[in-house]
């Protein structure tokens, strides 16, 4: 019964649904606001300009991207791009709230040989050491200070997700404002382990005369079973800044130049094809989620559904990019279970599933098991 209804799906094209909110997506990519003074035409003009400039920021990762030519030439037209605009308050504050088509966006990145980074993006679980009332502490994520709130309006508009620690009594017992401040990486990585994230931070934001001073280094989540492994950051950054504002920037922009390097696909990619295939796919809804979430991968062109054999589905797929640039999205899926050969494995026991990730030094890397071929195109499906 379920092969007949996945074979209606494949000949009535069902490729879109509700994504799941399991995976970490990033909203809003082709939105941006802008604060504004006045209602008058001419900052409504430069403030939709402003605004296709941060999307433009948003979807590649890089600031260094608003010096390309190509880029320049779209935002001095950005009114041909618009999609809608509107006033919005905030604070007491008027923005102008502009979206922009999202396909002319991402070509026009790719036709300037720049980096595209799609919705699905690397959690981050952030450890930071800040000025308190009179004391240094530690941001939780039910603090009241004005810089949490100050966080979160700069992640939204960056589009990098992050995470704040609960500091409860578990916490607390694992790691401390020490840990942080002192960046004693082995420590705040234990008391990461409890919280679903793909990479955790250390990092400082002090006053330091007129301006800030920051410090960022970023690790990947360390699994209980890597506990013995030497933890290394995979990117540091540290500075100063003017204001505050500026120095929440520079942390953010630390992670996102890291992340464009792992995740986002450039136009100077090579067009590729692979396969794919999904196993425990039980029922109808499986294959719109499927289908839905390889359509709203940027690097996927194409995406086809070519054969079903019991609970398991091949997709074909065109990319922009590699493969390994593929699997290294596809390893941020929490859905998504990658699959190992079950031949040679008595050591692993009779039909065990290995996960190719689970010891890998980051996020979408593959570490062959001795004795175990690696299948890395094929996955299980974990959706609902």
């Amino acid at each position: 019964m379920m092969k007949s209804f996945l074979k209606v799906a494949l000949g009535l094209g069902l490729l879109f649904g509700h994504v799941g909110a399991e995976a970490v997506q990033v909203s809003r990519l082709n939105e941006a606001d802008v604060a504004v003074s006045s209602r008058s035409s001419a900052e409504l003009e430069q403030a939709i300009k402003d605004a296709l400039a941060k999307v433009l920021v948003k979807n590649s990762g890089s600031t260094e991207t608003l010096v390309n030519a190509e880029v320049q030439s779209l935002i001095a037209q950005a009114r041909s791009v618009l999609s809608q605009y509107g006033y919005v308050e905030n604070d007491g504050r008027l923005y102008v709230r502009a979206s922009f088509d999202n396909t002319r966006v991402t070509s026009t990145l790719r036709s300037a040989q720049l980096p595209v980074w799609g919705k699905q993006r690397p959690l981050t679980l952030l450890w930071l050491a800040t000025d308190g009332e009179g004391e240094k502490v530690l941001l939780g994520d039910q603090s009241d200070l004005a810089i949490r709130s100050q966080f979160n309006d700069a992640s939204a508009q960056a589009g990098v997700p992050l995470l704040f620690p609960l500091l409860d009594l578990d916490d607390m017992m694992a790691a401390n404002i020490n840990s942080v401040r002192g960046f004693f990486a082995d420590e705040v990585a234990q008391a990461s382990r409890r919280y679903q994230s793909d990479f955790f931070a250390l990092a400082t934001l002090e006053a330091a005369g007129s301006g800030y001073e920051y410090r960022l280094a970023l690790y990947p989540r360390q699994a209980q079973s890597d506990i013995a492994t030497p933890l290394q950051s995979v990117t540091q950054v540290e500075g100063s800044a003017d204001n505050l504002d500026s120095a929440i920037s520079a942390i953010l922009s630390g992670m996102s130049s890291f992340y464009v390097s792992r995740y986002a696909v450039t136009g100077t990619s090579q067009e590729s094809e692979t396969e794919l295939v999904f196993t425990g796919v039980d029922r109808l809804k499986a294959v719109v989620d499927i289908e839905t979430y390889l359509g709203q991968l940027s690097m996927v062109k194409s995406a086809r559904l070519v054969s079903i054999e019991g609970d398991s589905l091949r997709f074909a797929l065109t990319l922009f990019g590699s493969e390994d640039e593929l699997r290294r999205t596809l390893a941020l899926e929490p859905r998504l279970q990658p699959q190992g050969g079950t031949e040679n494995n008595s050591q692993q026991g009779e039909g065990t599933i290995v996960d190719p990730f689970a010891t890998a030094v980051q996020p979408g890397e593959i570490l062959e098991v001795p004795g175990v071929p690696v299948q890395p195109n094929r996955y299980q499906w974990r959706g609902q």
